[in-house]
């Protein structure tokens, strides 16, 4: 019994330790900047494809309505308008060069991502072909996934407001919650170079992805309720926004990765303490 309560101690220590590290503030910073360089140029040529398939332009159109009016806490509208005349730019001027960019710099982000989740589990980094196969998990997970299940959710909504009476069920305003917490409970199970708890990735993956819609929530009434930023960036808002809601993002994601590994650790150690 006394070797129970030290494992609770040992994980409520490790826990209160893990959300003031400051190593993840920088970590956090880190993968904020990878994001801007390679994710986002990556995202907009997947969309820049869909444009150039008549089938799936008016798919893109609402998936990139709904991503960006359920994820980014700002005014939808507005950036969906600049998205709109980026692409619009960009969709001729990319080239093959573009695409060995995006290639390069995606290779650099998650090679950086995989350093920096394998270090919060003290686990070593992967061999190149493995990372490699990771990676492509990751991508499909975000790329495809998201898309698929705004499509379907839509689809479904549909169906329901035509043959029912009652608006009540509305399993749209869910998605974008059970979205995040699938990703994050990808992320957490498939990025770490070691095997990773379902429990524990499925609890903190919870947590994290419950904390990201509140920190969204928040993040938008305050930048509502307070329009000095407004005054003093001007135009530069939007994008100083961005950056800071990446940052928190990333903050909370490392943070609820933090959780797993911790709650990982605790699994095994229960499961070892049971075995004796």
């Amino acid at each position: 019994m006394s070797q129970i309560f030290v494992i609770y101690y040992l994980f409520l220590k490790d826990f209160i330790t893990a959300l003031v590290d400051r190593k993840l503030g920088y970590y956090s910073a880190s993968l904020s900047f990878y994001t801007i360089l390679s994710i986002i140029p990556l995202v907009i040529v997947v969309f820049s494809l869909s444009d150039l398939i008549p089938m799936l332009q008016d798919i893109s159109k609402i998936i990139k309505n709904s991503l960006i009016s359920h994820f980014l806490p700002t005014d939808s509208k507005f950036f969906m308008t600049q998205v709109d005349m980026f692409l619009s730019n960009s969709n001729s001027k990319i080239g093959i060069l573009g695409f060995v960019y995006i290639l390069i710099a995606s290779t650099i982000f998650f090679r950086n991502y995989d350093s920096i989740v394998n270090e919060i589990f003290e686990t070593p980094k992967r061999d190149f072909i493995r990372a490699i196969e990771v990676y492509w998990i990751l991508f499909i997970a975000v790329t495809f996934l998201v898309p698929l299940s705004f499509y379907i959710t839509i689809l479904i909504q549909d169906l329901i407001d035509a043959n029912l009476d009652t608006h009540t069920v509305r399993i749209f305003y869910f998605l974008p919650y059970i979205i995040i917490w699938t990703l994050f409970f990808i992320a957490y199970k498939v990025s770490v170079n070691k095997h990773v708890s379902t429990q524990a990735a499925f609890i903190s993956s919870f947590i994290s992805s419950g904390i990201w819609h509140v920190g969204k929530t928040v993040l938008l009434a305050y930048l509502f309720h307070n329009p000095t930023y407004w005054n003093i960036y001007g135009s530069l808002t939007m994008l100083l926004i961005i950056m800071f809601w990446l940052y928190i993002s990333w903050a909370i994601f490392l943070r609820g990765l933090k959780l797993c590994a911790v709650l990982d650790h605790y699994k095994e150690q229960t499961t070892q303490l049971a075995q004796l």
